[in-house]
């Protein structure tokens, strides 16, 4: 914790689990509070796993104007101007060898991957189209098929590999990558709901929110991140604060500076309003 409240001057968050409820929405003491944090001369930056299309519909609801950080720290995307202004991507050659390995780790595993805003996945399945309906994802379904057939023929930069898997299988797959001599060549996190996800070398949202901070003009002292998932916790090393909400595991709790109420009891309204606007706003020039 490195700066007072008056000092911060941007806040970025993770969604799925710290910003939405439990039905993926913004509650309205969230929302007044987001609009105090503009109101205040601070920046609000979302910043998640997912990709940039179903990232855009919140931003746009929340009438937002910074860039966003999507893919888990692959990618910085601002909207305004439709294009990306910091990316990492997979070298596909590489992507090739890890799905063949987890091919003979475990056939069953349905893969997929993101490609520049386009998901591609080996088979649709009724939780799929259920997120779909509840309203967690949005936009166009995935093309589906085996992805060792549609890789070769792949123009788009991947951002990322990820599929669904208990943690024993996850344990598995990282020894895989350690024996075959890959780990070192990737970045493996998980982002809930056993999600693990593979990134290139070097991605993760602690250095997508310090490139930010560069972008911006924003010294990471005064910065502001809360998250709940083990994704977050590169952010947290970077941010001025860190936040972890109360549904966090005891290991993201540890790494973060404070610990809120759940994101189902409005924790991340409640840690906003107490440790980042307690009734201040940022000074500007007709202040001095």
């Amino acid at each position: 914790m490195n700066s007072g409240a008056s000092g911060y001057k941007l806040i970025a968050t993770d969604i799925d689990g710290t910003l939405l409820d439990e039905k993926w929405q913004v509650t309205p003491r969230t929302k007044q509070v987001i609009e105090k944090v503009v109101a205040s001369g601070r920046e609000l930056v979302l910043c998640s796993g997912r990709p940039p299309r179903t990232i855009r519909r919140l931003w746009q609801e929340l009438h937002l104007s910074t860039p966003v950080i999507a893919y888990n720290g692959s990618l910085i995307y601002d909207y305004q101007k439709e294009k990306p202004l910091f990316y990492l991507a997979l070298d596909k050659q590489l992507v090739a060898h890890i799905i063949e390995l987890i091919r003979r780790m475990d056939d069953t595993i349905n893969l997929s991957i993101e490609a520049m805003d386009h998901w591609f996945i080996d088979r649709l399945n009724d939780s799929i189209t259920e997120a779909y309906k509840s309203g967690f994802l949005y936009g166009a379904l995935p093309s589906a098929g085996r992805l060792e057939g549609i890789l070769p023929h792949l123009d788009l930069e991947i951002s990322k590999l990820f599929f669904i898997a208990p943690p024993a299988v996850r344990r598995c797959f990282e020894d895989q990558l350690k024996a075959s001599g890959l780990y070192e060549k990737v970045t493996v996190t998980s982002s809930g709901w056993n999600f693990v996800e593979v990134l290139p070398p070097g991605a993760d949202k602690g250095r997508a929110l310090r490139e930010l901070c560069r972008l911006r003009g924003v010294s990471p002292e005064q910065t502001v991140f809360l998250g709940d998932e083990e994704n977050d916790i590169p952010a947290f090393a970077v941010a001025g604060l860190s936040i972890a909400m109360g549904n966090a595991s005891d290991r993201v709790k540890a790494a973060a500076d404070l610990v809120t109420a759940t994101y189902l009891e409005e924790g991340w309204a409640e840690a906003v309003e107490r440790h980042v606007l307690a009734g201040s706003r940022l000074p500007t020039a007709t202040d001095i």
